[in-house]
C-alpha cells in the first residue's frame, strides 16, 4: 500500500531541455554568478570563469566545496546564497510543470509527500514557490546540502527512515533513470519516471508530463 511519494525537483517538477547539466544555460548562468563571488572576494584573478570551472573539474563537481575550501565563501550555504540564490528561478522552467491540483489529488488520497533533490535548498524554496506548491511539503524536503546524495542508497532510506516508511510502502518519481530511478528500484521502492522523450524505461511506471502521475495513484 503507497503511502509516501518521494519527488525530484528539476527535470520532474518541471521539464529542462533534453542535454547534459553543465550544457544547459542554467549552469552557465551558475558560473557566471560564481565568477562575480570570485571577482568580489579575489579581484585580482584574471579569468574568474575558467577558475571556476577548475574548481569544478577539481572538485568533481562538489563546486560549493571547492569555494569553501579555497576561502570564496564561508560556508556552502554562503555559495548556494550567492549563485543559485540569485538565479531567475522562473526563467529556467519551462513547459511540464506541476500544477497543484495535482498535488490537491494526491492529498485526497492521503498520500504524503516529499522531496528528494541534489539542487540546493534556496533554489527548491524558490522553484516550490514559483509553482505555487511549497504549502504541500512543508518539513518533508531533503536537499543537497546533505552529507548523503542521490544516487545513494542512504540519501532515500534517510527520508524513509525519518518519516517512518517502508520501502514497499513508499513511490519514488524521478527523471533520471540513474539518480532517481535506479537506486530506488533496487530498494523495493516503486517507481514513476517522468519521460518527455518517450525514451525506453526501467521504472514501474513511465509518463511524459508529471501531471499524468494522477492517472497512475489515483
Amino acid at each position: 500500500m503507497t503511502k509516501l511519494i518521494i519527488m525530484d525537483c528539476d527535470g520532474t517538477m518541471y521539464m529542462q531541455p533534453d542535454d547534459k547539466f553543465t550544457n544547459l544555460p542554467f549552469w552557465h548562468d551558475i558560473i557566471d554568478r560564481s565568477a562575480d563571488v570570485m571577482r568580489k572576494v579575489k579581484p585580482g584573478i584574471v579569468d574568474p570563469r575558467a577558475e571556476v570551472n577548475r574548481i569544478f573539474t577539481q572538485y568533481k563537481g562538489e563546486v560549493s566545496e571547492g569555494f569553501v575550501a579555497e576561502g570564496f565563501c564561508e560556508s556552502k550555504e554562503e555559495y548556494f546564497r550567492k549563485t543559485w540564490g540569485r538565479v531567475n528561478t522562473k526563467k529556467y522552467m519551462i513547459e511540464g510543470r506541476l500544477l497543484p491540483g495535482t498535488l490537491d489529488k494526491l492529498v485526497e488520497k492521503d498520500f504524503g509527500l516529499a522531496i528528494l533533490s541534489n539542487a540546493p535548498r534556496v533554489w527548491i524554496d524558490h522553484a516550490l514557490e514559483e509553482l505555487g506548491v511549497a504549502r504541500y511539503f512543508w518539513g518533508r524536503v531533503w536537499t543537497g546540502e546533505s552529507t548523503e546524495r542521490k544516487p545513494t542508497p542512504a540519501s532515500f532510506l534517510q527520508v524513509l527512515n525519518q518519516l517512518g516508511i517502508d520501502a514497499n510502502d513508499a513511490v519514488m518519481i524521478g527523471d533520471d533513470p540513474t539518480i532517481d530511478i535506479l537506486p530506488s528500484n533496487a530498494l523495493g521502492i516503486k517507481t514513476i519516471q517522468v519521460n518527455p522523450h518517450n525514451k525506453e524505461s526501467v521504472a514501474t511506471y513511465s509518463v511524459r508530463n508529471i501531471n499524468d502521475i494522477r492517472r497512475i495513484l489515483c
